[in-house]
């Protein structure tokens, strides 16, 4: 009975459901086609790492090294711009190199392998080419310092110098090329210096004969100093002593203008005072040849003065006066024996016309006479005067 009665409660309750669900159910809508779906775009795959073909080792790694050491030894020496093609090739090889490195294995053994071929025969030649000139070199600087007295007045530099060029010559034959360089170069600065030396110590000697240093003492003392701080350098400091040397040079240098400028103001004034001495006399008439070479000297002197070059102004002014007072007692000679001459022709034509005077009182000409004038005569001088044949001058007894 229970049974029953359950199963006729849930008939009942599915009955009511389904009218309530017919009376709340909305109206029909027509179907609708569905929207095209958006094209999917497919992200592209990120990039897998590039594996090295070969893992870096040390034959690699050497040879980077190698390169990178050849490039530095080209740098130093300045091989970049003397053979710059060859070079830029070199450099191309090397980044590719470097790019290469750690990634392709065979590429970058293969850049620098080139690269290090490209350097090593950059290096090569232009060390051979650079030996040559600087042979030549070593050679001009050291015969410059023997003949500027190095051998007597500093013999042991001299030596010194000599050692580094050996050392030059030694590291060339066996292909040394960078040391050979080296040592060149020591070789040329310590020549040099020491022809730079002798030239200061020159100079401190021509300024102390000259008492130029009362012209400009404070150059004179930096002179004095950078002269014995270049010696006291030589052979251990050699690039200090080279700069100190040529300190005092340019130094002395500044003090013997200082000197030769003032000697040649007082030159100048000589040379135009003698000048004028000159033209007071027209000496340029009676001896063109030597007054032109004066004004020359003179001209020479202005030019050179102008050209800051004061002692070779002083020296053609010192030339000038001595040529122009040379003119002026030559001309003053000449004028004074013309003078000479002229006074004694008068005084012959006087005395000529006082003894025809009384000649004529002792003899009287007829009036017409040939020959007779009444304009007195001119009698020129004559080396040897031979009284005409027949006639007699006496001469009054006193």
């Amino acid at each position: 009975m229970k049974k029953t009665g359950s199963v006729f409660f849930l008939t009942v309750v599915l009955f009511v459901s389904l009218i309530s669900a017919c009376k709340s159910a909305p109206p029909a809508v027509p179907a609708q086609e569905p929207a095209p779906a958006a094209p999917v775009v497919q992200a592209a795959p990120a990039p897998e790492p590039v594996a090295a073909t070969k893992p870096v080792d040390q034959a690699l790694t050497d040879l980077r090294d190698r390169t990178e050491a050849l490039r530095t030894e080209g740098l130093k020496y300045g091989l970049d711009a003397y053979k710059s093609d060859r070079w830029a090739e070199a450099e191309s090889a090397r980044n590719a190199g470097i790019a290469a490195y750690g990634t392709d294995y065979d590429e970058a053994q293969s850049r620098f392998g080139t690269a290090i071929g490209l350097y090593e025969s950059i290096r090569d030649e232009s060390f051979k080419e650079i030996a040559g000139d600087l042979e030549k070199s070593l050679a001009d600087a050291r015969a410059a310092a023997v003949d500027a007295g190095a051998g007597a007045q500093y013999p042991e530099y001299i030596a010194q110098a000599d050692a580094a060029a050996a050392a030059f010559r030694t590291s060339l034959d066996s292909a040394d090329f960078p040391s050979a360089y080296d040592a060149g170069q020591i070789a040329l600065m310590r020549y040099r210096t020491l022809e730079r030396l002798l030239v200061a110590l020159e100079n401190q000697q021509k300024i102390d004969k000259n008492g130029f240093q009362t012209y400009d003492p404070d150059d004179y003392a930096v002179s004095v100093q950078k002269r014995e701080e270049a010696a006291s350098a030589y052979g251990t400091a050699d690039a200090a002593a080279y700069e100190a040397a040529l300190e005092a040079v340019n130094r002395g240098v500044l003090v013997l203008d200082a000197g030769f400028m003032a000697w040649s103001a007082d030159a100048r004034t000589r040379c135009d005072d003698t000048r004028m001495l000159c033209d007071s006399i027209r000496a340029r008439k009676s001896m063109t040849g030597a007054y032109d070479d004066a004004v020359s000297q003179y001209l020479a002197a202005e030019a050179a003065g102008q050209g800051k070059k004061w002692e070779a102004a002083y020296a053609s002014y010192s030339v000038a006066v001595e040529s122009f007072s040379r003119v002026f007692e030559e001309a003053t000679l000449k004028k004074n024996a013309a003078d000479l001459a002229i006074s004694n022709a008068k005084n012959r034509q006087a005395e000529s016309t006082s003894l025809a005077a009384r000649a004529d009182e002792l003899a009287p000409l007829p009036e017409d006479a040939s020959g007779y004038s009444e304009e007195p005569m001119i009698i020129e001088p004559a080396a040897t005067a031979e009284p005409a044949a027949g006639l007699v001058v006496e001469e009054d007894a006193k």
